[in-house]
This record gives structure tokens, C-alpha cells and sequence, in this order.
């Protein structure tokens, strides 16, 4: 089981404003993994945990891939499930191909994590 997730509630500031557009410019224009071997894995965390859906679905990409954090099929279905939950398509699609190759037992640790996640106290402004 998964310890308890939350949001690191960094305050807001150049360099992540300055990485989500850069996610959201070109998150989907390159190589699949491309942008994310490049990118420090605690700045997408940081993105994330604000709420940006883009850096929520990459960090997911990350977790699914092993690129900067530990191959992690649960945390990356909880990440591109809450990025799937605002809206971004290619989440949804990424959380329905994950779901096919893992256990159910996995999905719903995910979906808990998720929910555990959108419960917690966050830093939005």
C-alpha cells in the first residue's frame, strides 16, 4: 500500500509557472518521453501538486515510464487520473491503457490515492 500523498504546497513561483507553459506549449508536440528525461522530476511535482492537469499528467508519464522517479504503475494511474479529471484527453486515454495492463487491485489503490489527493489541503491562490 501507498503512503499517504499530498501536496508539497510550495508557493508559486517563477520557475514552475515557467515549466507548466512549457509543458502545456509542448507537451504533446515531442518524442514521447523526450521532455520528460529532460525535466527535474521535483518540479513537476511541485506543478502538479497546484494543480496544473498538464504537469499532472506528465508526472504520470514519469511514473509510468520510470524517467527521474521509480516505475510506479499505481502512482502513474493517480496522476493521469486527476489530470483525466480536468478535462485532458490524452489522460483519459493514458489511464484507460494503463488500466488494461494492471491489476484491479492497483486501479483502485490509484483511485484512492486520487481521491485521498483532491481531499488534501492544497496551496491554490
Amino acid at each position: 500500500m501507498h503512503e499517504r500523498l499530498s501536496p508539497s504546497c510550495v508557493t508559486t513561483n517563477d520557475r514552475i509557472n515557467f515549466l507548466a507553459a512549457v509543458i502545456v506549449e509542448i507537451g504533446d508536440q515531442v518524442e514521447p518521453g523526450a521532455l520528460l528525461a529532460e525535466v527535474d522530476p521535483r518540479d513537476v511535482r511541485n506543478a502538479a501538486d497546484q494543480g496544473f492537469a498538464q504537469a499532472q499528467y506528465n508526472l504520470g508519464g514519469m511514473y509510468a515510464r520510470g524517467f527521474g522517479v521509480p516505475a510506479d504503475d499505481v502512482l502513474a494511474y493517480m496522476w493521469v487520473n486527476l489530470a483525466a479529471a480536468q478535462g485532458i484527453l490524452s489522460s483519459r486515454q493514458s489511464r484507460d491503457l494503463l488500466a488494461e495492463r494492471i491489476t484491479r487491485e492497483q486501479i483502485a489503490e490509484g483511485q484512492r490515492l486520487s481521491t485521498e489527493w483532491l481531499g488534501s489541503p492544497t496551496c491554490f491562490p
